[in-house]
């Protein structure tokens, strides 16, 4: 067996490998499933363009002729990559350029992704602030309380239900419904709710739902959906903030 068949082979075992490793992650992106094959090259996901496109919001564009990629209508140094004639975005990358949020549960093999804020086109994410040596953060919400540093803050959330579906394979998972209500008196902007599946008062798994703007007075149902192995039986916690 010469030196090139040996070299051929194990660049084909490292695909596999390779492969194997990404055929076990499950991406969602506002509690939606991301369809197509995943591709992983360090700690980069990548995963097919048009799928992503989908279900991310904001403009999302690129150029299949020199590569280049467009967030939100600005030029980025992201470039695209092409695996057996499907376009390839590096997920974290977009995300970071179109203002999203990326979790990776190693343990599950769960990537969630959900919008910080929402950006309009033409707009970059707003850097977040520093904080300066001695200087305290506000007080922050504690699971289940929606209580914020000045007091009680009507934004609350409340479950309506839940269900475990295995009937359908591709559908299986748990399922939490629940009620975000404005009783502000005044809108409420950048709303974001959170669902946290408990054991012995540790997070195991969290679902996050950008719910957008909610008037005043305004409810809307929030739906978060776990994969399979979550069931019924764990405790689950939420949490509500908004602008």
């Amino acid at each position: 067996m010469n030196k090139k068949r040996l070299i051929l082979m194990f660049l084909m075992l490292c695909l596999v490998i390779e492969a194997g490793m990404a055929s076990a992650m499950e991406i969602y992106i506002h509690n939606k499933p991301l369809s197509g094959k995943i591709l992983t090259q360090g700690d980069e996901i990548f995963v097919p363009a048009a799928e992503l496109k989908k279900l991310i919001r904001g403009e999302l564009s690129w150029s299949e002729q020199d590569g280049s990629v467009k967030a939100n209508g600005n030029e980025t140094s992201i470039k695209i990559m092409r695996a057996q004639s499907t376009v390839y975005l590096p997920l974290k990358a977009v995300a970071s350029a179109m203002g999203y949020k990326v979790t990776v549960n190693k343990a599950t093999g769960i990537v969630d992704l959900y919008q910080q804020k929402a950006l309009m086109p033409g707009t970059s994410p707003t850097p977040q602030p520093t904080q300066a040596a001695g200087q305290t953060q506000p007080a922050t919400a504690s699971p289940g309380d929606s209580k914020g540093p000045e007091g009680p803050d009507p934004l609350t959330i409340v479950e309506k239900s839940s269900m475990e579906d295995g009937k359908d394979p591709k559908n299986a998972g748990l399922r939490i419904y629940a009620l975000v209500t404005n009783g502000r008196g005044k809108d409420a902007n950048n709303v974001v709710a959170t669902c946290m599946l408990l054991s012995d008062g540790k997070v195991y798994n969290q679902k996050v739902e950008n719910v957008g703007r909610l008037a005043a007075g305004e409810k809307k149902e929030v739906i978060f959906y776990f994969p399979a192995g979550w069931t019924q039986q764990m405790k689950h916690d939420f949490t509500v903030k908004g602008d």
